[in-house]
């Protein structure tokens, strides 16, 4: 995406990006804890999330902003 016309958006852009890569990452490895990395979704050709277990990830787990510290915890399925 070209921010030249809006270099008043880069900074916020740069940081909401780096934190949707600390989520995705928190995401995968919360997800093989929880044993998502079974689900015969991602086996299964006709779905949506067929071997792509970032986005089955991503979809299935919540999570927050801690209020005091700022970081995401996983909040649930």
């Amino acid at each position: 995406m070209q921010l030249d016309h809006c270099p008043q958006l880069a900074e916020p852009i740069a940081e909401a990006r780096k934190l949707e890569d600390e989520i995705k990452e928190l995401a995968v490895a919360r997800a093989k804890h929880q044993g998502l990395d079974e689900d015969p979704r991602l086996k299964d050709p006709n779905d949506r999330f067929f071997e792509d277990l970032e986005s089955f990830a991503m979809f299935k787990c919540a999570f927050y902003d801690c209020f005091e510290c700022k970081k995401p915890y996983f909040g649930g399925l």
